[in-house]
């Protein structure tokens, strides 16, 4: 995990965060979720703001999630530059 001497409360639950969205990822690639369903787990994982995508970029070289959610969450989640066709080009 970290190189940290004690991992702190807040890293705790971002790993938390992290497993289950890694889960529900893997329920939308087995069609287990409805479309509708689906676009609202992706509102609530958004690794965007706060402290999260920077914990996420932190945990990538660890291995612990599937390396297809791992994609997803670095194209999908928190890439550098995103395009809402209702926001217009925005980088975040």
């Amino acid at each position: 995990m970290y190189k940290l001497e004690k991992p702190s409360e807040e890293l705790a639950f971002a790993y938390y965060i992290f497993f289950i969205s890694s889960h529900v990822y893997s329920m939308h690639q087995r069609n287990v979720l409805k479309d509708d369903d689906w676009t609202r787990w992706l509102y609530w994982m958004s690794f965007r703001y706060g402290t999260l995508g920077e914990h996420w970029k932190q945990t990538q070289s660890e291995n612990w999630f599937d390396p297809a959610f791992q994609t997803f969450v670095n194209k999908e989640l928190i890439p550098e530059t995103h395009i809402s066709p209702s926001l217009g080009d925005r980088s975040y």
